[in-house]
């Protein structure tokens, strides 16, 4: 059983389950009330083992609010709670190159439950069933590798008053085969949404899951859509995007066939509607660039965070010295840990022992035109 939105994660959220059996039926109500409100769920048969898979959205939900939920005979209530329209301080997590070896997943999915999150963003290769030296021909196979990535999922993120972790993801090269995304699109979307998409949390924070050229172009459609989004979403003065091959890699070769198609197509629409962050994935490494812009050091420009270090083992970065962009890099298991709240974004990069190894914060633009910018970045990097 798994959480995950397609839409406003304040006042929705989707609730997707797999089994043998076809239960169909989901029964919910908001913490506190008596009666229980009954949703029948959309089945579809997936897997060579005849698998279904069950997905139920519900809508008309009241924001930070905890909604409790039952899965057919199923005696297990599950809870998960809605986002708040307002900012006060959200906390997620963000990583990528997940499923790869169970003991490394198994160790950081235990650390990211630990820090509470009210959400986790995947920047692909989610389970590893395509392209992989791990298999992945075989469709029993590839199925298994999905099923185990739920189960093991739904075993640990869990938050401490025991409600869901949500979960949200984007597209990587091990997660499809020639432009066919069997299982990933059923999980993590539905059959009228691209592999792309947007979701704005309240009128404070816009998350821009994209497609780094594994189903759809980066250019054409693809590009034509995140800048009438970005467009759109002018207002909002939060926007971070997750997406799985570097535009600035720390292991890969920088001129590199996608990694130049992100920089020229995507990221001057980044550096003009303001988009902070963005976090890369695919290297198997750590790394933090400078602030960048038009392809330059700039204060003013786009943070990117990387390199999809989640269950993975670690490959070895270039070194600062030897790449202009770089700001740290390292070999080691990470994820990040955002901060976000009305003074800016505070980012923790966290190992698999759950140590900070690494801190950035970002200020707001109304915080960074005061005097109290000083004492919001010496407070962010200290932890006060």
């Amino acid at each position: 059983v798994y959480a995950t939105w397609l839409d406003d994660p304040t006042s929705t959220v989707v609730i997707r389950w797999n089994s043998l059996e076809g239960d169909t039926e989901l029964r919910y109500k908001k913490e506190g009330e008596e009666a229980w409100k009954s949703v029948l769920a959309e089945n579809e048969t997936l897997f060579p083992e005849k698998i279904i898979l069950h997905n139920v959205q519900l809508t008309h939900l009241e924001p930070s609010t905890t909604y409790l939920f039952k899965i057919g005979n199923d005696q297990n209530t599950y809870t998960c709670k809605t986002l708040s329209k307002e900012l006060t301080t959200l906390r997620f997590v963000v990583g990528g190159d997940v499923y790869r070896s169970m003991s490394l997943v198994e160790d950081m999915h235990i650390e990211v439950a630990h820090l509470n999150p009210e959400f986790v963003v995947i920047g692909g290769d989610i389970a590893y069933t395509r392209f992989s030296k791990l298999a992945i021909k075989d469709k029993k196979k590839e199925a298994d590798r999905w099923s185990t990535f739920f189960k093991v999922w739904g075993k640990y993120m869990i938050k401490s008053d025991g409600s869901l972790i949500p979960l949200m993801a984007t597209l990587g090269n091990h997660d499809i085969s020639s432009s066919q995304d069997t299982y990933f699109s059923k999980f993590f979307r539905n059959e009228k949404t691209p592999s792309y998409q947007a979701l704005t949390i309240g009128k404070y924070l816009s998350i821009f899951l994209l497609d780094s050229g594994h189903r759809e172009s980066i250019d054409g459609k693809q590009w034509m859509w995140l800048k009438k989004n970005l467009k759109e979403r002018a207002s909002i003065p939060n926007k971070i995007a997750v997406y799985h091959v570097s535009a600035y890699p720390s292991v890969y070769k920088y001129n590199g066939g996608t990694a130049k198609k992100i920089r020229r197509f995507w990221c001057p629409l980044f550096e003009e509607y303001g988009v902070q962050v963005a976090f890369e994935n695919h290297n198997h490494a750590y790394k933090r660039t400078f602030r960048i812009k038009q392809e330059k050091i700039d204060p003013s420009g786009v943070l990117y965070l990387g390199d999809g270090a989640w269950g993975v083992p670690v490959r070895s970065p270039q070194k600062p010295k030897d790449l202009w962009y770089l700001e740290k890099s390292s070999a080691i298991n990470s994820v990040f840990l955002v901060s976000l709240d009305e003074q800016g974004y505070k980012i923790d990069a966290i190992d698999i022992d759950g140590d900070v190894f690494d801190q950035v914060a970002i200020p707001t633009e109304k915080l960074r035109s005061s005097k109290s910018v000083a004492q919001f970045l010496k407070e962010a990097i200290l932890g006060h």
